[in-house]
């Protein structure tokens, strides 16, 4: 067309680059001219751009500029991932049998949200309550009264089934302690645990940037995948519905089992249903973690939002 443009045409930085590697002409741009609109080269501008990755072989026509663009014939509906999962969420609660329907890559995609949790990182652990000691002095529970229960006495979590240990520590303290929906003027234990060693874990608080859509070979199912990293992240974090309704914890547990059958992975970091700001770590092998020092604190008030439910 021999238009101008120029890096300030487009906001991907992958097109910005490449402007300026490949432009040799120095002037006004004229994209956003009048003269382009009314001379009609602003749709074939768009045409251009939209049959750039147009196959004859797909059964869809070319598209055209000055008709409504229709992608899929009617009735027909794709399925993302992420509509796929929620889907899968909703009806594993009824049907516990049910497996997810992930990609068969997603073991290599999970390579793309690695994380680490360094050696002798301080995280926390909190547990409601303290021992009546000598005198009726209180402390706080330490070691293993604050540690992981033995598997007889483990319940289900959305990292593990019952019976199943898993260690879930938090980042901060505070984060530790909204973990336990406290109250106010209710007394937590508090301590400090340890990695005994570098960490390898799947980090759900990162997601990946989409890759670059001009240049991949599968722009669709990279962003499908971002999707649906996501919703494994918001389903980690999401707040129970009915306080410890074990069926809550199914779409988690079905997704953490995935991940600890690769046996690449120590854990996995997602972030704080109860503190936003705030992230947890579940270690799969308690052993993996040295608990420290504890201490007492006091929960002084409990903030509370709300907002009229809607049944989704």
């Amino acid at each position: 067309m021999g238009l101008k443009c120029c890096v300030n045409c487009f906001a991907h930085e992958w097109l910005r680059d490449y402007v300026r590697c490949k432009s040799t002409v120095v002037g006004d741009c004229e994209v956003f001219e009048d003269s382009l609109h009314t001379s009609g080269e602003a749709a074939c501008l768009l045409e251009d751009i939209m049959e750039s990755g147009w196959d004859d072989d797909s059964g869809e026509p070319p598209v055209d500029a000055n008709e409504l663009y229709r992608r899929r014939a009617e009735g027909e509906h794709h399925t993302t991932m992420r509509e796929a999962w929620e889907e899968f969420c909703y009806e594993v609660r009824e049907n516990p049998t049910h497996e997810p329907n992930l990609p068969a890559l997603f073991d290599d995609e999970l390579a793309r949200m690695e994380g680490e949790l360094p050696r002798e990182s301080i995280m926390h652990r909190a547990r409601i309550g303290f021992q009546v000691g000598e005198h009726d002095a209180v402390r706080p529970f330490e070691g293993a009264e604050i540690a992981t229960p033995p598997p007889d006495k483990a319940k289900p979590g959305r990292a593990n089934v019952q019976g199943e240990v898993a260690l879930y520590v938090a980042d901060q303290e505070a984060t530790a302690v909204a973990e336990k929906r406290p109250w106010r003027g209710l007394l937590v234990s508090v301590a400090e645990v340890g990695a005994v060693r570098n960490l390898r874990l799947v980090d759900l608080g990162k997601l990946p940037a989409p890759s670059n859509p001009f240049t991949a070979e599968a722009p669709q199912y990279e962003v499908e995948l971002v999707g649906l990293l996501a919703a494994f992240s918001e389903e980690l974090g999401r707040p129970l519905r009915r306080a410890e309704d074990p069926d809550d914890y199914i779409p988690c547990q079905k997704l953490v089992r995935r991940i600890r059958a690769s046996g690449l992975y120590d854990g996995i970091r997602y972030p704080s249903a109860m503190n936003p700001r705030g992230t947890n770590v579940v270690i799969f092998d308690p052993k993996l973690a040295a608990i420290g020092r504890s201490r007492l604190v006091e929960v002084r008030e409990v903030g509370i939002s709300y907002e009229p439910f809607e049944d989704r």
